[in-house]
């Protein structure tokens, strides 16, 4: 029922405004590239004339319909981004110990179960497996204090903490302070574990 009797240690509200300023750059991109298609679509002839044979015309359109559909993808993906500046329910990730609870307006809902989540630094990974091996050799203290670890976890096609820097506008150094209940309390509750593994 979205009622959950575990307590929440940290609520990052999804920005609206960022929704909006997607939603704008998306929706002019896509207003452009339609625009650039209409024009190149309305200067065709598809019946021979003396300066046409047709198949000029039809090799032109399409050419033309990548860029059709990706002014459609475009608008649609900027008034998805335009709905979360409306949407009627609360908008908002909350963690806590055992759960991230994902509330993203039309992008939908989803609770990620924090025992399997992956959650480490970069000083923490390997620098052979890293997407950026520099990052790796930065100060661990300054790295815990300014970024927010890599999250990964297997209900979700990609890195989390993307996903977060994506829906709170926030730098993610703010992020990372406002966070560090939960990145403690999931650290905590796993160390006695892997000592007893030990």
């Amino acid at each position: 029922m979205g009622d959950h009797p575990r307590e929440v240690l940290v609520t990052l509200p999804v920005s609206r405004l960022q929704g909006f300023l997607r939603a704008f750059v998306r929706l002019m991109c896509g207003s452009l590239l339609g625009v650039a298609v209409i024009n190149g679509i309305s200067g065709l002839r598809f019946v021979p004339t003396g300066s046409s044979n047709r198949l000029t015309d039809y090799a032109i359109a399409i050419a033309l319909i990548p860029f059709a559909l990706g002014a459609l993808y475009l608008a649609g993906a900027g008034l998805r981004w335009l709905l979360l500046c409306g949407w009627p329910s609360p908008e908002r990730i909350d963690f806590s110990a055992e759960m991230i609870a994902l509330s993203l307006g039309p992008f939908g809902k989803c609770e990620l179960d924090v025992k399997q989540l992956s959650m480490q630094y970069p000083h923490e990974i390997d620098p052979e497996e890293a997407d950026e091996p520099f990052e790796c050799y930065e100060d661990p203290e300054v790295q815990e204090k300014t970024r927010l670890p890599n999250m990964i976890h297997p209900d979700y096609p990609g890195q989390v903490d993307r996903l977060i820097r994506r829906f709170v506008r926030l730098d993610e150094a703010e992020i990372a302070e406002r966070l560090t209940p939960f990145v403690r309390a999931v650290r905590q509750s796993r160390s006695p574990s892997q000592g007893s593994d030990a």
